[in-house]
């Protein structure tokens, strides 16, 4: 039930952007207050911006307390006390709704805040209050500090990117100066299951398969700093994906460039600058107790350089990571099969165009989260009050990534991607685990 939740706030996306305003450093406006994004006031409609956000948070609560009948919608003046009087603590939603539902939520109040005439980091503290409004007010359950992250600062990242989408699309004069690409398609995927150091249950399938769905859109120039507003340029990726071991959201990847400066090089093209971090790759649970792979950072963010020549793209980049998660053989309580943790995550991302009909994709992510509060006791009645990140320890993932795309003809595509994903996890107090995956994914693909 829970996770409609998601499909709730997307949904509301096409009437916010359908309405939004083009306006960044080149000042231009539709009738309203000219907005530039690399600003750091915050306008003149903060009042009427909170007003809004508020009546999101009431028409959202209603629809999960009527509409959904959830539990976690049945507020009462009793249930905030009791809330308030236990503090904050570390929830066990499924990562789905951790790491994709609440940055999408975040991404309204973020858009409600840009129609507003409220600058990118204008909107920051006004979308932490309207989330802090959520997590005391609206659900039965504790606020969480993982929620309050992934819903300010990624809702803020991930609004900004369909705030400029929606503009782009909407207003020819957003489209001059900017680069953007697009592709989207459908494919088969599969996912099995290579080596895991701890046996598998007895009805535990060693592969799935299903159809998937995938959107890539790249805004702006990544080489080209025409003027450092946040997100200016941005990569992201989505997979959609069902069947057997398909999670609905497979893989979510969104760098985000905040900002920029070019750099002089002999040969080819250079450019330094602190970039956002969003990647989560997601499987379904095989077994009530076990999924293929959870890993993801959410709020994560590094510097990183990127250079090219002679049709070859590389970056490479290193990140700190406040909020991540990674699967876990040990700890399960209610929808939570993985670990929360912090840390940091390496990254090599390179890109070769042989010709317009061919193009090659070699990607390398790393991944350390560290779990530094956890190993609390599971036989608490109420999972709402099991304040724990997991299994104390550490867990080292990889994904290696290779990717090509062959176009026969004018905007179409095949596509052929796969993934070895590779975990190393070490616990404080359970023996050490290994586990391997490959994923792949066959398509037909359309490009803009």
């Amino acid at each position: 039930m829970k996770g409609l939740r998601i499909c709730f706030i997307l949904a509301l996306f096409l009437p916010i952007e359908a309405s939004a305003q083009f306006a960044d450093t080149l000042n231009v406006t539709y009738g309203l207050p000219a907005v530039r994004t690399e600003s750091w006031h915050t306008g003149k409609k903060i009042g009427l911006s909170f007003i809004e956000g508020q009546a999101f948070n009431t028409a959202f609560l209603l629809f999960d307390k009527h509409i959904l009948k959830a539990d976690y919608a049945q507020v009462t003046f009793e249930k905030i006390k009791q809330n308030l009087e236990f503090g904050t603590g570390w929830d066990n939603d499924a990562v789905g709704i951790n790491m994709i539902g609440h940055p999408a939520q975040g991404a309204v109040y973020h858009i409600i805040n840009r129609l507003n005439g409220i600058s990118f980091w204008g909107s920051l503290p006004i979308t932490f209050i309207d989330s802090a409004i959520w997590e005391f007010l609206c659900e039965t359950e504790p606020p969480s500090p993982n929620d309050f992250f992934t819903t300010s600062w990624n809702g803020i990242i991930v609004g900004e990117a369909l705030w400029r989408i929606g503009n782009y699309a909407v207003y020819k004069s957003a489209r001059k100066g900017v680069d953007f690409s697009l592709k989207a398609g459908l494919g088969a995927r599969a996912v099995t299951e290579l080596y895991h150091s701890i046996p598998p249950p007895a009805n535990s399938p060693a592969a799935g398969a299903g159809a998937s769905l995938t959107v890539d859109v790249v805004y702006g120039d990544r080489l080209h700093v025409r003027n450092n507003a946040p997100m200016n340029f941005f990569d992201l990726h989505l997979t959609a994906s069902v069947g057997t071991g398909q999670s609905p959201i497979g893989e979510f990847t969104l760098l985000g460039r905040l900002w920029g400066t070019e750099l002089e090089v002999k040969k080819g093209e250079a450019l330094f600058g602190i970039f956002d971090h969003m990647s989560t790759f997601l499987s379904e649970s095989w077994t009530e107790k076990r999924a293929p792979y959870r890993c993801s950072e959410a709020t994560s963010a590094g510097p990183g350089i990127i250079y090219s020549h002679n049709g070859f793209t590389t970056g490479a980049f290193v990140s700190a990571t406040l909020i991540g998660a990674a699967t876990t053989d040990y700890y399960n309580v209610y929808d939570r099969d993985y670990n929360f943790g912090s840390g940091y995550s390496i990254k090599s991302l390179n890109t070769f165009e042989a010709s317009e009909a061919f193009s090659v994709a070699l990607n390398f992510r790393h991944y350390q989260l560290f779990t530094f509060w956890g190993d609390k006791p599971t036989d608490i009645p109420d999972r709402h009050y099991v304040n724990s990140m997991g299994d104390n320890g550490t867990t080292l993932t990889e994904v290696l990534n290779l990717k090509a795309i062959f176009k026969p003809i004018k905007h179409f595509g095949i596509e052929l991607s796969a993934f070895f994903i590779h975990r190393s996890s070490f616990y404080r107090i359970h023996p050490p685990a290994k586990a391997s995956h490959l994923t792949a994914e066959l398509g037909l693909r359309y490009c803009l």
